[in-house]
């Protein structure tokens, strides 16, 4: 593993455990800091579905549109308009499955930074920040995560998926959230990787010089695991993703 990292044209992180364990099977640099780009999104779904377990929202409650919450990078809802609605179910599958960049704001807008922030550092989260919008970029406040926040996400997630309590939501909130990374669009990273038929729920993210991918191999499986593949300072974005292919396999053949 060590000889892959080191062959990638970057920073790189790996953090690889299986679900019924207690410690990583595999950490690299797990808690160096990284712009967290679409990654970032899970806390935001998790926030959501936290307010769906408190009853303050359903799926099908309507969010609406600001002007200032419309931009590039969005698949399903680029051509929305202000003051236009859409149900709280659609923008995340939408934020989650196409990464759409316009939905993710406006469930920023609808739960708020502090409110997203607080979950992720209730949930354990250390180096995970929320500070601005998608493609509202700033020198000074960037969306920043590292490796082992993004796996322990996952593994809670996970574990609630598969009817152990924790903290992260209700079991079926949880089982929610694994079908909807379920069908994440992205399968050029971390599916690669993994012999055909394998399910992968996981979040893509990207950036210029930014490749990173995080996701639960066979959530509902005998043995499923998380694994981050986080890169930054890619000089190279093709052979970013060329890299998390054979991290992948090779962590698969460890523990698939």
């Amino acid at each position: 593993m060590d000889a892959l990292v080191a062959a990638i044209p970057g920073r790189t992180a790996v953090f690889a455990q299986r679900v019924s364990e207690t410690r990583p099977a595999i950490a690299i640099a797990p808690t160096a800091v990284f712009a967290a780009a679409s990654v970032i999104k899970l806390a935001i779904m998790v926030a959501a579905y936290q307010a769906v377990d408190r009853g303050e929202i359903h799926l099908d409650s309507p969010a609406p549109f600001d002007a200032n919450d419309i931009v590039g990078g969005s698949e399903t809802f680029a051509t929305a308009r202000p003051r236009a609605t859409a149900t709280i179910g659609a923008l995340m599958r939408a934020m989650i499955r196409q990464s759409d960049n316009t939905a993710a704001n406006v469930l920023i807008d609808r739960f708020g930074f502090a409110t997203i922030n607080h979950v992720a550092a209730r949930a354990g989260l250390k180096k995970t920040h929320l500070r601005r919008y998608f493609l509202h970029f700033s020198k000074t406040h960037e969306n920043e995560t590292d490796a082992a926040d993004v796996g322990m996400l996952l593994l809670a997630i996970a574990r609630g998926a598969r009817g152990e309590t924790t903290a992260i939501a209700s079991a079926r909130s949880c089982r929610a959230m694994v079908d909807t990374l379920l069908g994440q669009e992205d399968r050029e990273k971390i599916a690669r990787g993994l012999p055909p038929g394998v399910p992968l729920a996981n979040k893509t993210g990207e950036l210029p010089g930014v490749r990173h991918d995080a996701g639960i191999v066979d959530p509902y499986g005998a043995n499923p695991y998380v694994l981050v593949v986080l890169e930054g300072d890619l000089r190279d974005q093709a052979a970013g993703v060329a890299g998390i292919n054979r991290i992948s396999r090779t962590v698969y053949r460890e523990l698939g």
